[in-house]
């Protein structure tokens, strides 16, 4: 993910601490059964042969192997292309895990062409929603991603519209980026009511270039994250650790499951990297 990317040259773990905000959306109380789902935005790259899967895996057969070691996919795939029911059901099929989640990311056709409005992306939506439906039970939280140069102001109420216009069963995470989303704490507390009034969440994107971007509100008992590092340095030690603090605290106040997603620059070490961060956070599960 290019979004926020930079060098960690001249920053340092102050530059990485969260911002402390209340959380209305929580109960106050730690669930019954809290949820934790760490991931990945693909099931196949060539680095990862003999870590991931055998070195003489069929590209088929990754995700097998993928969903054997992870519990969820940050499925980017949907958002250039529009898959067929048939497809999807292919890849339920190859995922053994009855817990295993898919997470779609809206087309770009729905996102980022002519706006999200109702009246022109109805039909594209039905499609999107009728082939992201072949997942059943496996269909975790899809994300909506709004272009860059989308600002509050100028778009939200057609936003807004949008979202009511979405079945109330279908669970939406939204990322939007222009910085006029993060302007001030009212702002955001603001934006964070309007989506929980919608029962739709809100992606924390934490990146080294876009610190407002982690910007730590909930709209809903659900977190979603996508977390873009460099890899095993110390910086990222920090972050996992702050994370994992983090986490633990939102479970003991309600947090009833997050979904994590590692966007790792280093692909040689992803693997081993993603599997450390797995189970630091699987510790803040505890109660």
């Amino acid at each position: 993910m290019e979004f926020g990317r930079r060098p960690y040259d001249g920053l340092t773990e102050t530059d990485f601490v969260f911002a402390k905000r209340e959380q209305p959306f929580l109960k106050g109380k730690r669930a019954a059964e809290p949820k934790l789902y760490v991931g990945l935005s693909k099931w196949n790259d060539e680095k990862w042969k003999g870590k991931l899967y055998p070195l003489k895996t069929k590209a088929p057969d990754t995700l097998t192997h993928y969903a054997r070691q992870f519990n969820v996919i940050e499925l980017n795939a949907t958002h250039y292309h529009i898959p067929t029911e048939e497809q999807v059901k292919k890849w339920t099929t190859r995922v053994e895990d009855e817990g295993f989640r898919f997470c779609p990311k809206f087309s770009k056709l729905i996102s980022h062409q002519g706006g999200a409005k109702v009246e022109t992306k109805s039909k594209l939506t039905e499609s999107f929603i009728q082939s992201i439906s072949a997942f059943g039970e496996k269909l975790g939280p899809c994300f909506l991603q709004l272009s860059d140069n989308i600002v509050s102001n100028s778009k939200s109420n057609s936003l807004m519209k949008y979202l009511e216009y979405l079945p109330k069963d279908l669970s939406v995470f939204l990322e939007v980026r222009h910085a006029t989303w993060f302007e001030t704490d009212e702002t955001i507390s603001a934006f964070a009511k309007e989506l929980n009034q919608r029962n739709k969440g809100w992606v924390i994107t934490d990146t080294a270039g876009r610190r407002d971007a982690a910007h730590m509100q909930l709209s809903i008992p659900t977190a979603f994250v996508r977390f873009v590092c460099m890899g095993e340095t110390g910086i990222d030690m920090f972050r996992v650790e702050q994370w994992k603090s983090q986490l633990k605290e939102w479970y003991s106040k309600g947090l009833e499951s997050c979904y994590f997603f590692l966007h790792i620059y280093n692909e040689d070490e992803c693997i081993d990297f993603a599997k450390y961060i797995q189970t630091e956070l699987a510790e803040a599960l505890k109660p």
